[in-house]
């Protein structure tokens, strides 16, 4: 089965995206440039990845309208179709966050201000949790920070030879449940998936480390938390994004 027809077809209509996003109507902007232009719009292009892919697409694209492309290429393999679809979908409805990623199995655990850091360092151990989001009580989801691994490490290095307060509540360990080198966010669980890995890549590019993303309903601190991503889970965002 020749796919040719059905390709140009496809890749017209990945050309009025770009073009729309871009803001450029004509047919004389250079692909790269259109791709570039339209990547603020479409962050998934700002990606190594899928930039390439399009100016694969676009290089195959060119090659069908060559007059003499039997020289170069017999015919349109199921494989490009695929691809080509796929980046558009991509394009047009980008998966959410709240949908693509899996729930944690027993959920997102939660500390609460009564909960003994003792007690909250052992779950983390037993469970293989780098952060816990602390909150007032269980029927009031009021963001109080995160414990993290760097919570107890700041905390014995301020004092080595002081055992921990009782309880996240005390005045003199609030301040450990943020760290200025350990940064978390809150995202909504409509966001964009791609939102997630963009919030990854400027921590980054900043010099700054991202300790985790809480995922809620609205993105809102002071809601109950969804879902949870760290930078353990962007293998899984990217294979879910692979073609």
């Amino acid at each position: 089965m020749d796919y040719t027809n059905q390709y140009r077809q496809e890749f017209k209509k990945l050309e009025k995206l770009l073009h729309i996003a871009s803001g450029k109507t004509g047919d004389t902007t250079h692909f790269p440039t259109l791709l570039h232009l339209a990547s603020r719009q479409y962050p998934l292009l700002q990606h190594r990845e899928f930039e390439h892919l399009a100016l694969d697409l676009n290089g195959l694209r060119n090659v069908l309208e060559h007059s003499d492309r039997d020289k170069y290429i017999a015919e349109i393999k199921p494989v490009a179709l695929e691809h080509l679809q796929k980046l558009i979908t991509l394009l047009k409805t980008p998966p959410k966050v709240g949908s693509a990623l899996k729930k944690k199995k027993d959920g997102v655990y939660c500390a609460f201000r009564d909960y003994t850091v003792t007690g909250v360092v052992k779950t983390m151990q037993s469970r293989t949790y780098t952060h816990v989001p602390v909150y007032e009580s269980e029927t009031n989801y009021k963001f109080l920070g995160v414990f993290s691994e760097a919570s107890i490490f700041n905390w014995y290095a301020d004092f080595p030879s002081a055992s921990p307060p009782p309880s996240l509540a005390e005045n003199s360990f609030r301040k450990y449940l943020h760290n200025k080198t350990d940064h978390f966010e809150f995202i909504a669980s409509q966001k964009s998936i791609l939102d997630v890995i963009a919030l990854f890549d400027n921590y980054l590019q900043n010099g700054k480390r991202l300790g985790a993303i809480f995922i809620t309903k609205r993105g809102n601190n002071n809601e109950k938390p969804l879902n949870i991503i760290t930078a353990w889970d962007i293998p899984e965002i990217k294979q879910f994004l692979s073609l």
